[in-house]
């Protein structure tokens, strides 16, 4: 029991914890969004921002879809991954007009809206895997209980067994 019991849990945990480094991941996307529009000269933001949306990226193929309900929600969720990177490529083409720009007043309220976007996109994305977590800890919920029904019913009937068993051998002995 313990081993099939640990099979079903560490698959299921397994997958949420991907699902949770999702969340984190786009995260991460959004404070680096952020910090590219406070710091538009250096390049460390953008290394890292495209280090973590790469990574973000390889999280999101891990993720074993099963059935159709979490296929619909994973579509969502890719969308979003790259409606993440149409904004980010929108922010930098708006931060280099921002350099060149005598009007910068205009362009700076534009980089805010797009950080707010790219803040909006991720908390699609963590309304999507919330929903896949919760889904799948209820989906291991419901095997570990068919699992005990099973286990109980299989008790049952070896006390029954045991029970016939020791009647006809009490039988015997005692004829």
């Amino acid at each position: 029991m313990q081993y099939i019991h640990d099979g079903i849990t560490e698959k299921s945990h397994e997958k949420s914890k991907i699902l949770d480094k999702i969340t984190k991941s786009s995260f991460n996307v959004t404070i680096l969004s952020r910090e590219i529009a406070l710091h538009p000269t250096e390049e460390r933001p953008m290394f890292q921002w495209k280090i973590a949306y790469t990574k973000f990226g390889k999280l999101i193929d891990l993720i074993e879809v099963v059935r159709q309900e979490e296929a619909s929600k994973m579509k969502s969720l890719v969308y979003s991954y790259n409606k993440l990177f149409d904004l980010y490529a929108r922010l930098i083409k708006t931060i280099n007009i921002v350099q060149v720009a005598k009007n910068k007043d205009t362009y700076v309220t534009k980089i805010e809206l797009l950080n707010n976007r790219i803040f909006m996109e991720t908390l699609s994305i963590a309304s999507i895997t919330s929903k896949l977590i919760e889904k799948n800890n209820l989906e291991q919920e419901d095997k570990l209980r068919e699992l005990r029904v099973v286990w109980t019913i299989l008790i049952l009937f070896m006390t029954l067994f045991i029970f016939i068993f020791s009647f006809y051998i009490s039988k015997d002995i005692t004829e």
